[in-house]
């Protein structure tokens, strides 16, 4: 990866090449270039007689899981069921399930358990709890369950809940509601082969198929509505994923969000498999959007998948498979992060300042700078996943007379500018790199955004934008 950074209007950054070892020191450039180197069985109404006293051992439950019964999501609000799912390891009467503190109806038989309830403007809002009681037909009582086997929860929120980075609350089409209608619409060329399918390589699991059509249209693709789901998307939690299956690698999806009544109102991100014939998870990072914009305001109640986008119909239909369409508290993982340790890039031309961005009229790093200012390009600039920020700029760095009243030369760090550690930020929406603190900075200590410090106070923030990616 090779991002350019620039500010506004003294000085720029151009370049940064990053390494995906974060403790690798490489080089950095300035203009800049920085671098671093469940379903249950039928119901029953009544318990099956008991067997002829105890049998002397007490039944356990196996497997508990809870979940939106809709959209499989670990949130509920007013009118939304939950449902409580569970198995054991020998037949059982029917259970006894409170949900919320209230009854909850159940069903089943035998090994395979569910209980289910809509929740009600009456109930609290928070984590829901749960007790299961339970015996099996000789009259063994199981001890009372009231905790999950996965991990699973749900949250009823009463006035709704908030999703985005760090809420791992999420909506999930994962093709497993029986009663959900999933409408799938073929497109260049119109056919009727896309269908809600069980998952070719496990029995279990339900998934939707589609093809790539002998015939079809560079944009050829599949659209799907799922009842009652729609996405909100903002800038900042713009990321989506997909379960995918390709019979190839190195082909592009593209997935597409639509208001399902302004046919203008959309955004599409691609994504690039890496397997043959395996599953994987996609990631659509919409807030770098390959067509359209995210509107905030909008709700996208529309999915379009394009398999192998921008190439026509190689004359052979290719199937391909995808599941659990997720979109909540994801993030990007292949985006750029500027976590880890960079210096400025040893070559000329590297630095440099200038009255606009790109333009380095007044001073730029030249031949003879690669060896007089060899402390100013080997100073290490230290990016932390935390979000800290530091320069190391060992026993010395380039100082200029502004900062020491002496000829500019190597010399011992002067305050504010030594290194003192504060904090940044990158925000990938508007590709935007802020480091914080006074006297934080980077590359060159007297050129920021909107100001060339040679005297007066030093600015608390200094912006910079990034303005490319060689991936």
């Amino acid at each position: 990866m090779r991002p350019q950074v620039t500010s506004n209007t003294v000085s720029w950054i151009s370049s940064f090449l990053q390494s995906s070892k974060l403790g690798a020191v490489c080089t950095l450039s300035f203009s800049l270039v920085l671098s671093a180197c469940g379903g249950g069985g039928g119901g029953v109404t009544d318990n099956v007689g008991a067997e002829p006293g105890l049998d002397g051992v007490a039944p356990t439950l196996t497997s508990v899981s809870i979940a939106n019964d809709f959209d499989g999501s670990a949130v509920v609000v007013e009118d939304d069921v939950v449902t409580l799912t569970f198995g054991s390891s020998e037949a059982l009467m029917q259970p006894t399930v409170m949900l919320g503190g209230v009854a909850a109806q159940v069903d089943g038989s035998l090994r395979a358990w569910s209980a289910s309830r809509a929740m009600v403007s009456a109930d609290t809002t928070g984590v829901i709890d749960f007790t299961i009681e339970f015996s099996d037909p000789s009259g063994e009582v199981g001890a009372a369950v009231s905790a999950t086997t996965d991990s699973s929860s749900v949250t009823y929120c009463a006035e709704g809940c908030s999703v985005g980075p760090g809420n791992v609350i999420q909506k999930v089409i994962d093709f497993e509601i029986s009663y959900a209608t999933y409408e799938l619409i073929d497109f260049g060329p119109d056919s009727a082969t896309s269908a809600v399918v069980q998952d070719p390589t496990d029995a279990t699991n339900t998934v939707a198929s589609s093809e790539k059509k002998a015939n079809a249209e560079t944009w050829g693709g599949t659209v799907l509505t799922a009842s009652d789901v729609a996405y909100s998307l903002t800038p900042e939690d713009g990321v989506m994923s997909v379960r995918f299956w390709s019979p190839a690698a190195g082909k592009t999806v593209r997935l597409k969000l639509e208001n399902a009544t302004d046919a203008g109102d959309f955004v599409e991100a691609d994504a690039v498999t890496t397997e043959s014939g395996y599953w994987e998870t996609l990631i659509f990072d919409f807030s770098r959007p390959a067509g359209g914009a995210i509107n905030s305001a909008s709700e996208y109640a529309k999915v379009a998948i394009f398999y192998d986008f921008g190439t026509a119909g190689t004359g052979t239909d290719v199937a391909f498979y995808w599941d659990d369409v997720t979109y909540g508290g994801l993030t990007n993982a292949s985006a750029p992060t500027f976590a880890g340790r960079w210096t400025i890039a040893d070559e000329v031309g590297s630095a440099g300042v200038g009255p606009s961005a790109g333009n380095v009229e007044w001073w730029s790093l030249g031949a003879g700078d690669l060896t007089a200012r060899a402390c100013f390009i080997d100073d290490v600039y230290v990016f932390g996943a935390d979000g800290s920020f530091s320069i190391s700029h060992g026993a010395t760095t380039w100082l200029e007379n502004w900062q020491s009243g002496n000829d500019d030369a190597c010399g011992t760090p002067i305050a504010p500018h030594d290194g003192t550690a504060t904090d940044y930020t990158y925000t990938r929406a508007n590709n935007v790199l802020t480091v914080n603190g006074s006297g934080a900075y980077i590359g060159i200590a007297k050129a920021g955004n909107t100001y060339a410090y040679e005297s007066g106070g030093v600015p608390a923030t200094i912006t910079y934008s990034v303005v490319e990616y060689e991936l």
